[in-house]
């Protein structure tokens, strides 16, 4: 419940701050991923159709409730791309923008995959 609020609120704020339109706009009925790294957890909405992954700082996270600190742009991008390293792509992860506090939301693009094809070549 607590995600839904951050990216109703998200929504609601980007929608008025004339900030640039943001993924969290049209969430919809994607389902945030709860994603771990190290002592932090985050909540993650991958729009692999846009390119685009917005991320959240869980408050239920370790480090969070031990330590209320503000975390770097940095460590929100590192939590993108562990999250699309872990998916299995091969991920560059662009400069992102603050959504709203503990929020943010970053573009990316992935190596495409060639499948390998494997066999003969039929002779004519």
């Amino acid at each position: 419940m607590r995600a839904w609020q951050a990216l109703i609120v998200t929504a609601v704020v980007t929608g008025c701050s004339g900030a640039p339109q943001s993924t969290a706009d049209d969430v919809g009925a994607t389902q945030p991923i709860l994603f771990q790294t190290g002592r932090n957890s985050w909540l993650v909405v991958d729009k692999a159709d846009k390119g685009k992954i917005v991320v959240q700082r869980d408050a239920m996270s370790t480090t969070a409730r031990k330590a209320r600190t503000a975390l770097a742009q940095g460590d929100f991008e590192q939590a993108a791309s562990a999250y699309l390293k872990n998916s299995g792509r091969r991920c560059r992860v662009g400069q992102g923008f603050l959504v709203v506090e503990h929020t943010w939301e970053f573009p990316y693009s992935c190596e495409e995959r060639i499948p390998l094809v494997t066999g003969t070549v039929p002779k004519k």
